[in-house]
């Protein structure tokens, strides 16, 4: 063969050997869009003769190939180095602190350092923050004063309190025919005196009385009313719409009783015998049970007047006092369908009819019912932020008498009252009478609340240790805890309006003090805690009493 043949040959075989390691490279590289891998790639480090610095590697993104690619081919002693995922997760995000009660804006969210490794860093940009403003709300006045002047005469031993209000803290002692200047009259009922104090109305006159008329129990000599004629078979009723006196059987005064007509007694009127008649004198001391109190029967309408009036302010907002004539119309007719008279407040000072009657109207007859059945439809003047439940009050569970949300109640300076202070003496001897307990040391020590209401912010006290000690004795020889509501009923004698306080000690003048929280008993309807809802949140009487009663319809 010749040497060109040859040649030439060796040529083509060289040409067709370089075109299939070509073709060989090209679908190697052929890049397909439908996956993602990761390849790793050495790096090698710059060394010097004396150092040997190994190899390092990161990671990179490229596409799957559909064929046999890079990743086929990688050698075994190489090492993957991950870079995490550069969105931000729960778990390393440190989480600002919720926002106080005066709204005070949280901080930037601050994620935590991603490692080391990490090729690429994304900084996330700052949040936008937006200051929270807590909603203003007007307190609310706990009594209104119209001023007034002039001189007042007591009709019969009573009391002054700091406070227009019932239960209020005593400021000193009156007695029958002592001459007061009265400044202002309140909303409440209530008289304020020159000195800054009050006294109630119904122990006050304008006429002079004279001195000879004093009876040897401090009081004005009583006067039959209407001349009727006691007999030991018959009781003495006020008929609350005609505005007269009559006296009937007990039983004769029960089968008047119906959808429309409603009776109870005024626990705030006496019924006593003079010369063998009927005779009607005030009371505050409506707790006696030796006392026979005046009967009152009336329609449903001017009875739950009546009441509205007596348990609830007229300048309430009108959801309020709606919610209020339901609960009141509830409580009477029950009470009456069972065979019993309830007790009920008749109003006797001023106060603004024709508005509560406008929002008796629109509900009378309307009740609350819980499967079928007319509630216990207890209510209470104000909370300690949550209500209390029948169960802690009483010992009997309803379902819908359990403890709420009155949260907004807290906004007003109305929920914590001033503290009431007591000579540590009178404590000291009323502890000892009452819970057979003997108190030493320092009284700053004497009282320890030791558990409330769950969910509540110095709410209803339910167990306090007293004098070390959390359970008593009572007269039947019942071992008995400790609770608030026996400390305001039974060793302070109500003399403040809540079992829901912490307890001081004021050094200098030798006092224990108690802060209040709330109003009553706290169970059920909240009067000042539906007022706060009509009127900063704007409920209405059914979606008022819906949250109060739990599970319970009006109809």
């Amino acid at each position: 063969m010749r040497s060109g043949s040859v040649w030439k040959i060796a040529t083509a075989l060289f040409i067709g050997c370089f075109y299939i390691w070509l073709f060989g490279i090209v679908q190697v590289i052929d890049v397909s869009a439908d996956h993602e891998i990761q390849v790793s790639v050495d790096i090698s480090a710059v060394t010097t003769p004396d150092t040997k610095v190994p190899l390092s590697s990161t990671t990179i993104k490229l596409q799957q190939i559909g064929k046999p690619g890079f990743e086929d081919y990688i050698p075994e002693t190489t090492v993957e180095v991950t870079t995490p995922p550069e969105t931000t997760t729960e778990d390393n995000v440190i989480k600002p602190p919720d926002y106080n009660e005066e709204g005070t804006t949280a901080p930037s969210e601050t994620t935590t350092p991603l490692p080391e490794t990490t090729t690429t860093t994304q900084t996330a940009p700052p949040e936008t923050t937006t200051s929270v403003t807590p909603p203003t709300f007007t307190p609310v006045p706990e009594w209104l004063e119209t001023e007034v002047s002039g001189v007042r005469y007591v009709t019969e031993s009573c009391y002054s309190r700091k406070k227009a209000l019932l239960g209020a803290e005593i400021a000193d002692s009156y007695s029958y025919g002592d001459k007061v200047t009265v400044t202002a009259r309140t909303n409440t009922g209530y008289y304020k005196l020159s000195d800054g104090n009050f006294i109630h109305e119904d122990y006050l006159t304008e006429t002079e009385i004279p001195a000879t008329t004093t009876t040897t129990g401090g009081g004005s000599s009583p006067t039959p009313d209407s001349g009727t004629d006691a007999d030991p078979g018959l009781v003495y009723v006020y008929h609350a719409d005609k505005d007269e006196y009559f006296a009937c059987t007990k039983d004769e005064l029960m089968a008047m009783a119906s959808d429309d007509t409603l009776i109870g007694y005024d626990q705030y009127q006496v019924v006593t015998v003079e010369n063998g008649k009927f005779v009607v004198t005030h009371t505050w001391d409506f707790n006696n049970p030796d006392y026979t109190y005046l009967y009152v029967v009336g329609s449903a309408r001017e009875l739950v007047i009546e009441a509205v009036v007596a348990e609830i302010s007229d300048w309430y907002e009108e959801e309020a006092i709606k919610a209020q004539a339901i609960c009141d119309y509830t409580y009477l007719r029950k009470k009456n369908i069972y065979g019993t008279i309830p007790p009920i407040h008749l109003v006797t000072y001023n106060y603004n009819r024709a508005r509560v009657e406008k929002c008796v109207d629109a509900v009378l007859g309307k009740a609350v019912y819980y499967n079928g059945e007319m509630i216990q439809s207890t209510f209470t003047a104000a909370t300690a932020g949550y209500t209390n439940s029948s169960y802690d009050v009483w010992g009997v569970h309803y379902p819908y008498l359990v403890s709420v949300d009155s949260s907004w109640e807290m906004k007003y300076d109305t929920f914590k009252k001033d503290g009431a202070r007591f000579d540590s003496s009178y404590v000291k001897e009323r502890v000892k009478t009452v819970l057979g307990i003997e108190l030493t040391g320092s009284p700053s020590t004497w009282f320890s609340v030791k558990d409330t209401l769950e969910g509540t912010e110095n709410g209803w006290v339910t167990s306090i240790s007293v004098g070390g000690k959390t359970t008593y004795t009572d007269s039947s020889g019942v071992n008995r805890k400790i609770t608030g509501r026996i400390i305001r009923e039974q060793v302070l004698d109500f003399a403040i309006v809540s079992p829901a306080f912490t307890v001081g000690y004021d050094e200098s003048t030798d006092e224990v003090i108690f802060y209040i929280y709330g109003s009553g008993h706290g169970v059920g309807f909240s009067q000042f805690g539906a007022h706060i809802a009509a009127q900063d949140m704007g409920w209405t009487y059914d979606k008022i009493l819906a949250h109060y009663f739990p599970g319970t319809e009006i109809r």
